[in-house]
């Protein structure tokens, strides 16, 4: 073995187990690959916002590579906490994609632009905003679960899963809108003669968000139980448990917006949500249609 795998108990140790570089290094490859391809898809379809997307694989490109460094250097403190971080946040942005891309769609399918009265553009804001609500959260449980005192650990991992559990909610709650959506989309209800190709993406991030969901329970399971439990014992001892219920959902995720990218379904007319220049030029012609009516209306009454 070309790198130092200390014993568990070893003073110092970062691992309570031997980590598999190998492991490491071949997901520091499947993401960074996934990442310049969603960079290539992104200009290829000229999707500007795709950056929420390519920001989250990116983190978990570093996360790896990092890890692959913390592996080597298993008595540093530091770069295993930074790891552990870019772990536990990375999803986040993938999540924000998701609410994103749907917004996207109602604005581009939806009669007014709306989704049960909700305008698309305010969608977005909303679910984006209580996403980084949720970011916060786990960041602050995380900054204070890496502390090397054990009741700030404890105080740190029930925090995150606090935010995660909440960022659990928003998803439920942007799963039913996202339903209603599809329903008025298969209905027919929408501005669009042709609406396969929106059906097919927002099943996708059905697909998706139920990956995010099935990694956010295995967390949860994970940090509820609290430190000294059997199960988080057994988390702790075996990195295989990460791997196949955090890391290779993540990147499932991301690999399934290389499969159907939004890019192919928003194009054209409304597939954007309009610039500041464009509202106030929207604005300006409903004004203007609004004075000639009014004047119409004098001309007639004379």
């Amino acid at each position: 073995m070309w790198y130092q795998c200390l014993p568990r108990n070893y003073p110092g140790n970062q691992f309570f187990y031997c980590p598999s570089m190998g492991a490491s290094i071949l997901f520091s490859i499947l993401f960074g690959f996934t990442t310049i391809g969603h960079i290539w898809q992104a200009a290829h379809y000229k999707k500007p916002f795709m950056w929420v997307l390519i920001m989250g694989a990116i983190w978990q490109t570093l996360a790896f590579i990092i890890r692959c460094i913390s592996i080597m250097n298993p008595l540093d403190v530091a770069i295993n906490n930074v790891t552990y971080c870019l772990v536990l946040l990375a999803p986040l942005w993938t999540n924000a994609f998701c609410y994103m891309v749907v917004a996207r769609l109602v604005h581009m399918y939806m009669p007014n632009h709306r989704l049960l009265r909700i305008k698309g553009s305010w969608l977005a804001v909303l679910f984006v905003l209580l996403d980084v609500v949720a970011f916060i959260i786990q960041l602050l449980g995380a900054l204070d679960a890496i502390n090397t005192n054990e009741k700030v650990a404890q105080r740190g991992i029930d925090i995150y899963t606090g935010g995660i559990s909440t960022q659990e909610a928003f998803i439920l709650g942007f799963t039913f809108l996202t339903v209603v959506f599809l329903r008025k989309l298969k209905g027919g209800e929408t501005t669009k003669l042709d609406n396969g190709r929106a059906v097919k993406l927002t099943n996708l991030i059905f697909v998706v968000l139920g990956l995010i969901s099935f990694r956010i329970i295995y967390r949860i399971i994970e940090f509820s139980a609290g430190f000294g439990s059997k199960i988080t014992r057994e988390i702790a001892q075996h990195e295989a448990w990460q791997y196949c219920f955090d890391t290779l959902p993540m990147f499932l995720a991301l690999v399934a917006f290389h499969v159907y990218h939004p890019g192919k379904v928003l194009q054209g007319q409304d597939s954007q949500f309009p610039t500041r220049k464009e509202k106030k030029a929207i604005k300006a012609e409903k004004k203007e249609e609004k004075k000639q009516r009014k004047a119409e209306a004098a001309l007639a009454g004379a």
